[in-house]
């Protein structure tokens, strides 16, 4: 039963990361994008 719990909790846990992951990396995309060119030139 403990180990269930461990699991549910960690896929929670994990899904959680994933979600704030995915909701920052429209702002580092558009953040590092114009910065491409400067590091370019």
């Amino acid at each position: 039963m403990k180990k269930l719990l461990a699991l549910v909790l960690a896929l929670v846990l994990s899904l959680g990361v994933v979600s704030f992951a995915s909701a920052e990396e429209p702002f580092e995309i558009t953040v590092m994008l114009p910065q491409f060119p400067t590091t370019n030139d």
